[in-house]
């Protein structure tokens, strides 16, 4: 007569549960690494749409607009702008946007957690992009 027995040996259930926390263990900083990427990645879009939105202000309600930056705080005309309260701002040289659509051009320099990004704006025709540059480790 044969004998089957019938469930997993604790030998069994060992070795799975070896392998499943050695794949989480290589899987889960990725995944957590890329989150925060793409997380610092929506913000500086969201920033990057913010100084668009400016551009467009300066030409539409015939308003010159300065840009600059106090202590890692975004400044507009003078005053200091608190929508982005986790996000570091540095301007080395004040940018305008002009009432006619032209503007002083310039780089905008943003920190976000341990990223860095770069927004250009280019003198004249205002075209607006932005660069990310690199992972800060600290």
């Amino acid at each position: 007569m044969l004998n089957f027995r019938k469930g997993f040996t604790l030998i069994e259930l060992l070795v799975v549960i070896v392998i499943l926390s050695l794949l989480l263990s290589v899987i889960l900083p990725v995944s957590v690494n890329t989150l925060k990427k793409y997380q610092t990645q929506e913000m500086a879009t969201k920033v990057l749409e913010y100084i668009n939105q400016l551009k467009g202000e300066s030409f539409y309600k015939k308003e010159k607009k300065v840009l600059s930056s106090n202590n890692g705080k975004l400044l507009v005309n003078g005053m200091e702008i608190n929508k982005f309260p986790d996000v570091f701002f540095q301007i080395d040289e004040p940018i305008t946007f002009y009432e006619n659509g032209s503007c002083s051009g310039g780089v905008i320099k943003i920190f976000i957690g341990s990223y860095n990004y770069e927004i250009f704006i280019k003198q004249v025709e205002c075209e607006i992009s932005l660069r990310w540059i690199k992972k800060v480790f600290f």
